[in-house]
């Protein structure tokens, strides 16, 4: 392992005013974690001080010394210094989530800090919509803005206006929303003079404010105790907590004020263990608290997130307060591939379509560990009307069994799930992860879903329509190489892809089967030396053909069969074969048949979007067209058939369309046309 520090200064899209000044910009330093064997390997942290408020705000110089030195020993040894690391709660929080960070892209992700209900896109975390210092009309239409969004909690910065206007924004906002309808917290960053807190305090008092945060600057102990004791409202500690190492003082400092609240920034306050000592002390006192940010980039506000996630699943009492985690949409020049998402009042992992797509997945597996022997699939529609069927459980999970074999999956091994989860190829990914222990990654089904993912994986299931167009972005293609296995099924193979898929390093394979076979049955390996032009049979799949030419399918393992498929194939032998085309796609034009699969291919370096056909001819019995999408003329298009294929197999018509007629898995819907 090795590692690399970056630096980076981070824009804000607006000044970010506090009664200490404003910021404009922000220097942060990542840390990245990397395994030369393994590039896919890689643990990122991020390390924020605030020059003005940070224990740890020292000379650049020094503090990359320290930082470097603890990572050198944490290299070297495998185990952080946290004790010496104290007195740099950003440098601890930076090498701390580093870790994690690293520990995540063994399961797949390096931005998933925890393996929760949070990064697995099913709950967000609610957060409080924050509300800068500035003058009246802007702080105003920040606050309209923020409850438009639905916000039921709002923290506004205050101090550093005129006190008279800030007041009576607040009580603005109170005319026409009551205590129920929002809450509101104030902070004053220490703006507060000590003999006039209290009356300040009384004014906010009037209008149900739910709490203030550091009413009068740091280091006033007894003034502070005196306030919290006799304050109308709830006082919450944030930079007071700054500076106190160990968990004596912690204590010390808790005994002496007895705040009502405490407010918690891992990057000020002593890192995710510092931080977790300060709840614990806490909760023994009776004193809650809530996570907020410190104004870092995406990286370190993901961490936090991530953290924070693992406090609201799994720490009881678990704290139900908004938390303070929306500050990363302030930058200009944010860390572009956050699965951050705001929606709401709430903080979610991932786009609200994965989101989404997350709570699917959660809901089969609910279905899947039922207690009904049966699941319920659909067909994908290619041959007619898709439709749905149920299928015995027992046979699904034989065949899940057999593929992880084949690929020899392990536990920890990550999966990705990016295709309609309604059919069986989805479904099947999602239920050989579940048996053998691996990590599952959902992405929302679409064309590109390599386009947010942050690592490869193991093994990710495709449609040919998704790997061609994968392949189109050089991000996405180098993900796509690095994945282990790459299954794709769901329609034909162009020559076009599978010369492109050839010149991938990784391993690509063709899968034969269907919805009836609860997935494929037999698989065709598409590149490297071992790649063949024919399918070979999985175990205990037996074969044969009707004087059709369609096969006949019998596997004894699963349970399914015989059964008469619409597939013409040729056999190489009992284990082996070469599919031809469907019965369905066989045109009889005047006693001559042709396979519309194998015409397409003869016509594969058409340059755009198309797909042949067949209807009703009375004099032909059968035809052959040609749908497209290609602003053309006929001509042009009827030559380039001509040229290449049989005079008897030319389309006897050309029907364009602007978007071609496509099932979800990208298979020609050819039935609307016969």
């Amino acid at each position: 392992m090795k590692y690399r520090i970056i630096p980076y200064e981070m824009k804000f899209k607006q000044a970010a005013k506090t009664s200490r000044g404003e910021y404009r910009t922000k220097k942060v330093w990542y840390i990245v974690l990397m395994d030369d064997a393994t590039p896919s390997h890689r643990g990122i942290g991020e390390c924020a001080p605030l020059h003005d408020l940070s224990i740890d705000a020292i000379p650049e110089q020094e503090y990359l010394h320290i930082l470097s030195s603890h990572l050198d020993q944490y290299i070297s040894t495998g185990t952080l210094n946290t004790e010496a690391l104290r007195a740099y709660p950003s440098i601890l929080f930076g090498i701390e989530t580093a870790i994690l960070s690293y520990q995540a892209s063994l399961r797949g992700d390096y931005m998933a800090l925890y393996d929760n209900q949070f990064t697995r896109g099913a709950v967000g975390i609610p957060i409080n919509g924050l509300i800068w210092m500035g003058d009246f009309k802007k702080m105003r239409a920040q606050i309209e803005d923020k409850l438009s969004q639905g916000f039921k909690c709002i923290k506004i910065k205050i101090g550093a206006i005129d006190w008279d206007k800030e007041i009576s924004l607040i009580a603005e906002i109170r005319k026409y929303y009551s205590r129920q309808d929002i809450e509101i917290r104030v902070d004053a960053n220490g703006a507060f003079v000590a003999d006039e807190a209290m009356k300040k305090l009384k004014q906010l008092a009037d209008f149900d404010i739910h709490s203030i945060e550091q009413p009068i600057r740091a280091h006033q102990r007894a003034e502070m105790a005196r306030l919290c004791q006799s304050s109308p409202l709830p006082i919450a500690l944030d930079e007071e907590l700054i500076g106190n190492y160990t968990k004596d003082e912690k204590a010390q400092l808790l005994n002496e004020i007895s705040p009502q609240y405490i407010i918690l920034k891992p990057s000020l306050h002593g890192g995710i263990l510092g931080c977790q000592e300060w709840i614990d002390l806490a909760k023994e006192r009776g004193i809650g608290y809530w996570i907020t940010s410190a104004l870092e980039s995406d990286i370190g506000l993901n961490a936090i997130a991530n953290w924070t996630s693992h406090l609201l699943q799994s720490d009881y009492p678990p704290t139900t307060k908004h938390q303070g985690l929306g500050t990363g949409q302030l930058f200009l020049n944010n860390y572009q591939h956050s699965p951050l998402h705001i929606q709401g009042e709430c903080l979610y992992w991932g786009s609200t379509t994965d989101r989404l797509f997350s709570k699917e997945v959660e809901k089969f597996k609910s279905e899947w560990q039922s207690s009904s022997p049966t699941i319920t699939l659909q067909t994908s529609g290619s041959t007619g009307a898709p439709k749905s069927m149920l299928v015995p459980k027992a046979g699904m999970k034989k065949s899940a069994l057999r593929t992880s074999d084949f690929f020899r999956f392990e536990k920890g091994d990550t999966a990705l799930l990016c295709m309609p989860l309604k059919y069986v190829g989805a479904k099947m990914v999602a239920i050989r992860a579940w048996l053998q222990g691996m990590h599952l990654i959902s992405i929302s089904p679409s064309l590109h879903p390599f386009a947010h993912l942050r690592q490869p994986v193991d093994f990710v299931s495709l449609t040919p329509l998704q790997a061609y167009e994968t392949l189109q972005v050089s991000r996405e293609r180098r993900l796509l190489a690095k994945c282990k296995n790459v299954l794709l099924g769901g329609g034909a193979i162009s020559p076009t892809l599978e010369a492109m898929l050839c010149q991938l390093p990784c391993a690509v394979w063709s899968s034969y089967g269907m919805t009836e076979t609860y997935s494929h049955i037999a698989l065709r390996r598409i590149n490297g030396p071992t790649a063949t032009a024919y399918y070979q049979l999985l175990d205990d799949v037996e074969i044969s053909t009707n004087d059709s030419g369609a096969l006949i399918i019998n596997d004894t393992y699963t349970g399914v069969g015989p059964l008469t498929t619409n597939d013409v194939v040729e056999l190489i032998d009992q284990k082996r074969f070469i599919p031809i085309g469907r019965l369905d796609n066989i045109v009889n034009c005047g006693g001559i048949k042709h396979t519309l699969d194998q015409l397409e291919k003869q016509l594969c370096e058409f340059p755009h979007p198309f797909f042949l056909a067949k209807r009703k001819d009375e004099r032909f019995g059968e035809v052959i067209i040609m749908i497209y999408e290609a602003e053309q003329k006929f001509e042009t298009i009827q030559t380039f058939c001509t040229e290449r294929l049989h005079k008897y197999a030319v389309p006897r018509d050309f029907i364009r369309v602007d978007k071609l007629p496509l099932t979800e898995n990208g298979k020609p819907q050819r039935w609307q046309f016969y």
